[in-house]
Formats: structure tokens, sequence, C-alpha cells
């Protein structure tokens, strides 16, 4: 049975890149190196997966199918993660059966060439396709695409063939069962970890001045931890609802953070404008959010293990909160500063009520029953199936982003194959490999993956080059050198691709000499295959591209529609002063949550389409205003759910309800015209006017409205200059100051 050649498959680079014009951006994204993809432990049980086989296959004389089973182990090590263990496990055994099966199939077809690159193109097709399914989904076609053309270059007799395919799924299942194995044990430790960085980004927010003009913070730990109590679908065991109360603790403490960070800062207004006696309530405040930042920190340590004490107590992190402001400094306040400081009394004993229950639970305190849902739970099957047919009919047609992606790499790769095989191009399979690594459905990512590829590349030969002329060769140190750069591309090779690239390169040229091919013959075979494959890859993408800006707008619209949900799902409980809703909270908190992921798509939407070379400064300072607004609103609504509890119990003024519909109006005018319909500037409502007849209904409880008055106001003011960067953009409707234009944002700020 010949030797099969040795499999490379790579992370996907980092998406995010700086703002600034577009080759920055794109600079940003090729250099970013992203530290909290590194896993050591992942790593090293990566690297014990495929070293194993060629020990024992070294020892018992066969290492020719230690290599095979190596080889499988390498490729389905790619999809193990530190992830919740039984998505993990259904990752994993799907690559390990398509590793098996690419195995199969690629060696079965190698002896007809027409064949072998007609499949290899329908395979190509299918990997493509899969990106419309996320990217687990595409990372596995990447997987299968890539095994299934190094293979096609191995012509095997059918009963090798099976045998090859065994071996390669044998190597997958060492690899699936090393990082299962400590399921029983951890079963929760995923979440765990989750929490953990979600308190420990709210310390560290706490600590830093709230920019409204950017996402809310903490939004990606947020995310990270709510995507990861989905994955336990139905656990409702005790430790299981424990760490939904923490997460639902979390959140909440999240909301309240941000509703003092505002508070505070309107606080230090009456400081600047010399109403000195708001200078002792900020003090105290300034004091408790300092000790809550320690609490949060000890709390975020305890859960991730880090901790080398347990958490401080709760009596030492927090002051007494009916003490953090004095009667003395509230005689001399103005009104509004009156307001202001009833507002901050009512968030900060909400936010030590908060506190002790998050302290109690890591402690190992019971879960709350009333725990506020997180993202919906995993599917059924059949839910499974139904989304998948629906999601590929949607993706079958040349609109669909991912079916031309698909397209262009089956046209790419059968091309690629077809040339290699022609030209008769020495270990010619590296050839549709790398342009199957390369090609993405995006710009950034194509081009930045084919720069770090073929630099990665050129410095792993000159690496293993290196190497093998300071140590003399032998099969236990090749192993050891195999073991080594798994290690390194497993680790820090997820932080950045040209560091993969470096590790997979040199680890190669050690594989090959285990099997007795000498390293120059790789070198020079593989580079000039890398270099071919990635000039292939950007051509094809050059000549077809998919640009980012057709998507752009749909992501707009989606994005604002999601916040019109949530910020109506806010109103409507603001209308229900008697809580019939206890529905309500968690209508809210999941409307919130779907709107953090809508916009999350966008922000990775915009910053790809940063990257793009035809992409004008001005356009990509219009998108960076937008996002701004879209941010400061979303700040702003944010703030208003965190204060609903302080007007449960009073009736809604009458002009709320107005205010709110203009508002929800508004929203989605705006996303009706990101997606192409005609809106004229007088079908919009006159938000400041609604705003001034909210406020001049408060004056009786003027404390218990401050906060909502506040975020009222800014909400104004984002949405009317949101408004006008839209028409902008869209370039539509009349100048800006005609009798139709609404009027410019408020400068006040109060809204009082």
């Amino acid at each position: 049975m010949k030797t099969p050649a040795m499999l490379s498959m790579d992370q996907p680079p980092a998406t995010q890149s700086a703002a600034g014009n577009a080759w920055s951006s794109f600079w940003a994204i090729v250099w970013r190196y992203d530290r909290t993809k590194i896993s050591f432990p992942v790593s090293i049980r990566n690297a014990v997966g495929v070293a194993l086989p060629l020990v024992a296959g070294l020892a018992v004389g066969h290492l020719r199918a230690g290599i095979v089973i190596a080889t499988g182990a390498l490729n389905v090590s790619y999809s193990d993660g530190a992830d919740v263990h039984s998505e993990r496990a259904r990752r994993l055994l799907l690559a390990s059966v398509f590793v098996g099966l690419a195995v199969l199939a690629g060696s079965l077809t190698a002896r007809t060439p027409i064949l072998s690159v007609l499949v290899a193109g329908v395979a190509a097709f299918a990997a493509g396709e899969l990106v419309a399914f996320g990217q687990t989904a595409a990372d596995l076609g990447t997987i299968s695409l890539v095994t299934l053309v190094v293979y096609s270059a191995q012509p095997l007799d059918p009963s090798d063939a099976m045998v090859a395919g065994l071996l390669a799924l044998l190597g997958g299942l060492l690899q699936s069962g090393l990082s299962l194995a400590s399921w029983p044990v951890r079963r929760y430790q995923p979440l765990r970890l989750a929490i953990g960085a979600l308190y420990r980004a709210l310390a560290e927010a706490e600590r830093k001045p709230v920019n409204v003009r950017e996402a809310p913070p903490a939004t990606a730990q947020s995310t990270a931890a709510q995507e990861t109590i989905a994955r336990y679908g139905v656990d409702h065991s005790s430790e299981a609802e424990r760490y939904r109360s923490l997460l639902n603790q979390g959140e909440r403490i999240r909301l309240s953070l941000l509703a003092l960070g505002r508070l505070r800062r309107r606080l230090e207004r009456e400081w600047e404008n010399g109403h000195t006696a708001a200078g002792p309530p900020l003090e105290s405040l300034n004091n408790f959010l300092g000790k809550t930042a320690a609490l949060l920190e000890g709390i975020g340590e305890t859960l991730s293990q880090t901790a080398k004490t347990p958490a401080v107590s709760l009596p030492s992190a927090l002051p007494t909160t009916m003490n953090v402001f004095e009667a003395k400094a509230e005689s001399d306040l103005t009104a509004f500063g009156m307001a202001l400081v009833d507002d901050i009394r009512y968030q900060t004993e909400a936010l030590g009520g908060q506190l002790r229950a998050a302290l109690e639970l890591t402690h190992g305190g019971s879960g709350e029953s009333d725990a506020a849902p997180g993202l919906d739970s995993l599917p059924t099957f059949r839910e499974r199936l139904s989304n998948v047919l629906i999601t590929l009919r949607a993706n079958l047609n040349l609109q669909s982003a991912a079916c031309r992606h698909a397209l262009r790499l089956s046209v790419a790769v059968a091309l690629s194959e077809t040339l290699g095989r022609f030209f008769e191009v020495h270990r010619f399979y590296w050839l549709p490999m790398t342009v199957a690594i390369i090609l993405k459905p995006d710009f950034s990512t194509t081009y930045s993956r084919g720069i770090l590829r073929l630099g990665g590349t050129l410095l792993g030969l000159v690496v293993a080059t290196l190497l093998n002329r300071l140590f003399v060769p032998s099969p236990w140190l090749d192993i050891a050198f195999v073991a080594l750069f798994v290690s390194i591309l497993r680790s820090f090779g997820a932080a950045n691709y040209g560091v993969f690239t470096t590790a997979i390169s040199a680890l190669i040229v050690y594989l090959f000499a285990l099997s007795g091919v000498a390293p120059k013959e790789v070198v020079a075979a593989r580079a000039l295959n890398s270099v071919a494959g990635g000039a292939l890859a950007l051509l094809v993408y050059w000549v077809w591209p998919t640009w980012e800006d057709a998507r752009l707008s749909d992501r707009f619209a989606a994005m604002l529609e999601t916040y019109r949900d949530y910020f109506a799902a806010i109103a409507a409980a603001y209308q229900v002063h008697h809580l019939e809703a206890d529905r309500a909270p968690h209508e809210i908190d999941r409307q919130r949550l779907a709107a953090r992921l809508v916009r999350t798509n966008l922000e990775a939407s915009v910053l790809r389409y940063s990257a793009e070379p035809r992409v004008a400064k001005d356009r990509l300072r219009a998108i960076s205003g937008m996002m701004a607004s879209s941010h400061r609103l979303v700040h702003a609504v944010m703030s208003l759910e965190a204060g609903l509890g302080r007007t449960v119990n009073v009736q809604a003024r009458p002009a709320f309800a107005n205010f709110a519909g203009a508002v929800t109006k508004t929203l989605t005018y705006l996303a009706m015209q990101w997606r192409g319909t005609s809106v004229t500037q007088r079908e919009f409502p006159d938000l400041r006017r609604a705003h001034r007849e909210l406020v001049g209904q408060g004056t009786e409880a003027v404390d218990r409205y401050a906060l909502v008055n506040i975020e009222t106001d800014r909400i104004t003011n984002s949405l009317n200059t949101l408004a006008e960067q839209v028409r902008d953009w869209q370039g539509r409707g009349v100048e800006p100051g005609s009798a139709s234009y609404p009027p410019p944002p408020s400068g006040s700020g109060r809204g009082r």
C-alpha cells in the first residue's frame, strides 16, 4: 500500500480589524494575533493523538499503518476544542466518519483522472455550500475536501482503500477519545469557564470608561456564555441550574453597571457645571463601583479556578447601599441632581442584591427557579433536518453568497487538479489542496490566507531544513518533531494563520521523512505547489469576487428590526405597571439576546467590508458613523431596561405610548430604507416633539422618571442622527434644514 500524502487543515484567521482605510484594515487582519484562541490542553492532547500511532507503528514494525492513523488523527484534531463535551463529541465523530469516507472515495477514484476531477469538483461545491450552515459545518467541509483531494493522488485497490479508510477512521476515533476522556469529571467545565470569563469582563469593563460609540461592554463574553449554556439543552440538574442562575445574574449585573455608568456621567456633569453638592455622592458611587469590580473579578477568577485564594467576602467588598449617599449632600442638590441620586440609590441597591446572589451561587448555592432563558436550546433532530432543508433551498441560487462561493470553489479545485495532472506536477495534490484551503467566501479572509499561506509555508520549510541539518535524522527524533509541531499549530497556530502554516509545513516534512521520502524532495514540491495553488486561488477570486457591501443592507436592516423588537418589549413592560408580566422579563431577555447576535454578525460584516480594496474612505467613515449611532441607541435602550423596576408600580405617562410608537415606527422605516423601500421624510414621526411631550408629563414624579427621561432623550438623539446618516448613505430625500427634515439632535442631554 502506498504511503498517503500528509494532510494539512487550517483554522480560519481572525476577521476583526482595526478601523481605518481598507489597506490598514486588511493588514490588521493579516497580522492579528488572537491570544484568546490559544488552548494548551487541546494542543497537548492533539499532539499525543498524532504521536501515539507513530510510536506504536514504529515499535511493532508497521510504521506506514501508523502514519495513516496519525494523519486521520491530525485532520480530526481541527474539529477539537474546549467547548461543551456533547457538542464536541458530535463534531469529532462526524469529522472522523467524513475523513474515513474521504480517504476511501479519494483512493478509489484515483485511477480514473476524469472521475477523480469530477468527484473533487462535486465535493468542492458541497463544501462551499456548507458555509451557509455556520463555521463548524464549513470547517468540516474543508477537512473532508482536503482529505479527498490528497487521497485522489493515491490509487489503491478496493481492499487497500477500505483498510486506509478504516485506519483513518481509527485515528479520528483515537483523537476523539482523548478529547472526550474528561467528560465524566469535567462535564460543566466549559460552562464554568465561559461564565467566569463573563464576570472578569464585567470587572474590566467597570474599570474603564464606557464608550457609547462602541458596542456595550462584555458583549463577546456574554454571547459566548449564552451559546455555551444553550449546548446543554434540557439538562436541569442542580449544577446546570446553578450556572444558569449565575449567567442570569451576570446579565442583570451587566445592565445595572451600564445604567450606573451613564448615571455617573450625568452626576459628573452636575459637578462640572458647578453643583459642588454632587461631589460626595459621586465619590461614594465611585467607591461602590470600584469595590464592585473587585468582587466581580474575584467571582470570575473563582469560577475559572485561577484564583490563589477564595473570592473576597461580601461584607469587605461592598459598602452598605443605604449609606452610599448621605442626606447632608442631597439637601444642596438641584431637583435634577436629587432625581439622579434617587435613581443611583435604586440601581446600587439592585446591584447589591445581584452581587449577593452571584456570590452565593459561586460558593455552591442553589439555582433560582426563575432564571431567565438564554439562547434557544439545541433543536430536535426533526427540527434540525427541517432547518437544513430550508437553508439549503435558500442557498441554491446565484443570489446567495454561499452558492457563488460553492461554484467558485468547485471550478477552482477541479481546474487546479486538472492542471496538476496534465502537467504531471510532482505531488500535484498540494495544488488543489492549497486552493481548497485558501479560497473563502470573502475577500479579506481569502487574500490574508493567501499571503500568510505563502509566507508561512516558505518559513516552515526553511525551519524544517535547518533542523534537518542541525540534528542527525532518526525515526524517534522525527516523531518528536511531529508532536512538537502539532502542539504548536494547535495552540499558537490558532492565534494567527501564518504561525499555523509555518508549523504545518515543517510537520509535513517530518511526516514524509518517516515514510522514507527525502526532505529535500518534499520541500521543493510543497513550495512550488503552494505558490501555484495560492496564486490560482487569488486569481479565481479576483475574476469572480463576492463583495461584502452586497450583504450590508440586509444586515443593517435586520439589526434595526431586532432593536425595534427589543425596545418594543421594554416599552410594553413599562406600560404594564402591575406586572402581569411574569413573561415580560423573559421576553425582554430573548429580544436582547437576538439583537446582540444580529449586531455581532453586522459588526463582522463591516470589518470584512473595511478590508476590501475598492472601499472609499468616505464610505468607511459613513458606516463608522452609523454604527456609532446604533451603539448609542442600544446603550440607551439597555439602560432603559435596567430602570424598568424603578417605575414598575407607577402608572405609565400617557405620552409614553406615543413616544414608544414613534421610536418603533422610526426603526421600522429605517430598516425599510435599508431594504430598498422608498420612505419619504414626511412619513417619519417627529421624535423630538414626542419626547418633549413625554418629559412634560413627568414633573410630579421626576425622581422616578429621571433615568427614563435621560435615556429617552438619548434614544431620540441617536435615532435622529441615524436617520440623517441613513439618508445621506442612501442618497435619498431633501437637503438638511428643509421643512420635512427632522430637527437636529438636542444637545441638552437631560430631557427635562
